[in-house]
């Protein structure tokens, strides 16, 4: 249920979580070609995902800190048992949850954690 959850509404019931509507360009087995800030990443996909309009849930662990990413900007923060559950604003996708290590800055640079996405239709 948390992991690869059926719709959104049971993604917002298990937990932290971020909703981005993107569009699936192709489909192969269990993962999906999505179209993510002007790119196309392959990403684990609900069944039912098909070419078209989809949703990318990102759970916290699927934004990472990187060089080269995303530019987010943080709007709040709390240590969360052994690190800190932060949430990002990022041009095009919105709010964002994301867990880092360390007490975050104002602005952060992220990349996708492919692996822990979930596309769902």
């Amino acid at each position: 249920l948390y992991r690869q959850p059926a719709t959104r509404n049971v993604a917002r019931l298990t937990g932290p979580c971020g909703i981005v509507g993107v569009d699936c360009v192709e489909r192969y087995g269990r993962e999906a070609s999505i179209r993510w800030m002007d790119q196309v990443v392959r990403v684990p996909a609900h069944p039912d995902v098909r070419p078209g309009a989809c949703s990318l849930l990102l759970r916290p662990d699927a934004l990472a800190p990187s060089c080269d990413g995303l530019n987010a900007a943080v709007t709040s923060a709390r240590f969360h048992g052994d690190r800190w559950l932060v949430e990002v604003a990022v041009e095009q996708a919105g709010l964002l949850p994301v867990y880092l290590n360390q007490p975050p800055s104002d602005q952060l640079s992220l990349r996708l954690v492919r692996e822990s996405a979930w596309a769902i239709p």
